[in-house]
């Protein structure tokens, strides 16, 4: 994840489209730059195939020339695991 500044339809972007998921691909409007009038998506969550995605939010703030992104995912646990105790 992070602030590639690139395009998602630019060359740069075309190796992490192969071989990652973007979680924003299908969101509606999730432009981050600049934050004041957001035009352009230069900012990203990647995640693997087996990762579940089930909530993104471009979090509107002028805290930064960029708006903050999150991504709600959800990883499956393989057996054995034991949360700290054995």
């Amino acid at each position: 994840m992070g602030d590639l500044n690139a395009v998602p339809e630019s060359n740069e972007m075309k190796p992490m489209r192969k071989n990652y998921l973007d979680v924003f691909s299908n969101a509606a409007n999730a432009n981050t730059y600049p934050s004041e009038n957001p035009t352009k998506r230069i900012d990203y969550i990647f995640t693997s195939k087996d990762v579940e995605t089930v909530k993104t939010q471009v979090i509107e703030t002028f805290a930064s020339d960029h708006l903050p992104i999150t991504a709600e995912i959800v990883l499956d646990r393989e057996e054995p695991f034991y949360n700290g105790n054995k």
